[in-house]
């Protein structure tokens, strides 16, 4: 009997922590939505759900595409990501200059998880980033 309740509590301990597994960081203000357009850039927020972490955060790079490719005229592109840094051309010449600024994780449900990119994009390649600064879940453009 004593074998049974402790093996139940054990099983009701690891149900807890599941279930705040997805909430372990607080989620940020900016996740439920952000855009704002600065002088040289736009800071958005994508998202995308996946079955793992690196699918979510594909798909929501590829939304992030999809979004500046149909501004930059609805060319085909292609993307390469390299650490935070975001190049997406068509052909040889580069159409969109964008970085990650932040990143926030939700596990829905084992197996799914959805992911939020804080996203900041140049207006025009050739320009420099806005000084941008994401402290505690808020965004400061400055």
């Amino acid at each position: 009997m004593l074998v049974c309740r402790k093996i139940l509590l054990v099983i009701g301990a690891l149900l807890l922590l599941q279930g705040t597994y997805a909430r372990s960081t607080r989620r940020p203000s900016w996740a439920k939505g952000y855009f704002v357009e600065a002088q040289n850039s736009y800071i958005e927020v994508v998202s995308a759900i996946g079955f793992e972490e690196d699918n979510a955060r594909k798909k929501a790079t590829q939304v992030l595409i999809e979004r500046r490719g149909l501004a930059a005229g609805g060319t085909k592109t292609q993307l390469s990501m390299v650490g935070g840094e975001v190049q997406i051309t068509s052909e040889s010449t580069v159409l969109v200059k964008a970085r990650v600024l932040d990143e926030y994780v939700d596990r829905i449900e084992p197996g799914r998880y959805c992911v939020y990119l804080l996203v900041q994009t140049a207006k025009n390649p050739t320009l420099s980033y806005d000084a941008v600064k994401v402290k505690g879940g808020k965004v400061r453009v400055r």
